[in-house]
């Protein structure tokens, strides 16, 4: 997990970034699809008109596969970094997923990060109600966080998996 933390990381400080510039896979709708090298895999990013930053892709920097989900806001400072935070996440109106994330904090941005292995049995239900939903609710102890447009979120993260599997090649 904190080797993943500190991959995202590299996101965002200008620093770390000139050593591991993202390199850009492709435009779906308002999604931006990249391959990170510090995650040896590709990630789909959105930024909202609420100002939630949400991230899903794929780390193979481990050398296992690990779905990896942020949801970051400027606005979210009371979330500590390295913390765990027990999360509902809700994809249109099907039962909620009960989540572990671990507090983060990118530059100016502090958020919630959920890790799993891709053979965990957890990930992939995760990512087929991810791609098959039109909307994305997080609560953290009842207090709404964001319902999040899903609009778009299947190519998208297709677009993920395909360009990790193309650099992996």
């Amino acid at each position: 997990m904190k080797r993943l933390l500190a991959v995202l990381a590299c996101l965002t400080l200008p620093s770390a970034a000139a050593a591991q510039d993202p390199n850009h896979w492709a435009y779906i709708g308002w999604w931006d699809v990249d391959y990170l090298p510090g995650l040896r895999g590709c990630a789909a990013t959105v930024e909202f008109d609420e100002g939630i930053n949400f991230l899903i892709g794929i780390d193979t920097s481990s050398g296992e596969a690990e779905l990896a989900i942020a949801v970051m806001h400027r606005a979210w400072d009371t979330i500590s970094e390295g913390s765990s935070y027990d999360l509902t996440v809700q994809f249109d109106s099907r039962n909620p997923w009960e989540v572990d994330a671990t507090g983060l904090r990118l530059d100016s941005l502090y958020g919630l990060l959920i890790s799993e292995r891709v053979d965990s049995g957890n990930a992939a239900p995760f990512a087929n109600e991810f791609q098959r939903s039109y909307s994305m609710t997080w609560r953290y102890r009842g207090d709404n966080l964001g319902k999040l447009s899903l609009k778009d979120s299947r190519r998208a993260l297709d677009s993920a998996i395909e360009c990790t599997q193309a650099y992996l090649r």
